[in-house]
């Protein structure tokens, strides 16, 4: 992956093998689960728009579209 990509802030946590599962609840907000506990963890978004390019980026990957 590249690091121009919206993936790039969520890379170290996808590449890490101890995580399961990666929870956003909004830009501010992060969490995962690694070893079977959900732990709180810093978010890599400084703002919305970066959340949202995430999203879009992944909607593509699926040929949807995401709308407000």
């Amino acid at each position: 992956m590249t690091t121009n990509n919206a993936y790039s802030l969520i890379e170290p946590l996808m590449k890490d093998p101890q995580i399961m599962e990666i929870l956003i609840d909004g830009y501010k907000h992060l969490y995962v689960e690694r070893r079977g506990e959900l732990l709180d963890v810093p978010s890599p978004f400084e703002s919305e728009a970066q959340l949202y390019a995430l999203i879009n980026e992944l909607a593509q990957q699926y040929g949807a579209s995401v709308d407000e």
